[in-house]
């Protein structure tokens, strides 16, 4: 029951152009996806990980997100990105955990 409750959806960082369906997605960029859907396509991580959780947490309540980081992720970052997911204001408890994955910059679990 507790994991279908679970939303989960990762942050990559694009390393070549590519194209996904419909969305275009230029080196360099930062992509939100859930399963085989792009949430969402931004310039910066902060940006599209923020824009992420303010579109998840718009659409349905959550209590706990818990932010799994990999490896070129510094601490510092996470808790720089932490202060401004807090200062969306939404009723959420932030848990942080390091994964030294190499794939994926963020993934996101929304319980």
């Amino acid at each position: 029951d507790t994991l279908s409750n679970i939303y989960q959806c990762s942050i990559y960082h694009a390393i070549k152009d590519v194209k996904f369906g419909s969305k275009k997605i230029n080196k360099n960029e930062f992509f939100a996806l859930h399963g085989n859907t792009i949430l969402d396509v931004k310039e910066t991580l902060e940006a599209v990980t923020i824009n992420t959780i303010d579109s998840v947490l718009k659409k349905q309540d959550h209590e706990v997100i818990t932010l799994f980081y990999g490896k070129y992720i510094s601490p510092e970052y996470i808790d720089i990105l932490v202060e401004k997911i807090n200062a969306l204001n939404y009723e959420v408890e932030i848990a942080i955990v390091p994964t030294y994955e190499t794939v994926y910059d963020i993934t996101l679990n929304f319980e």
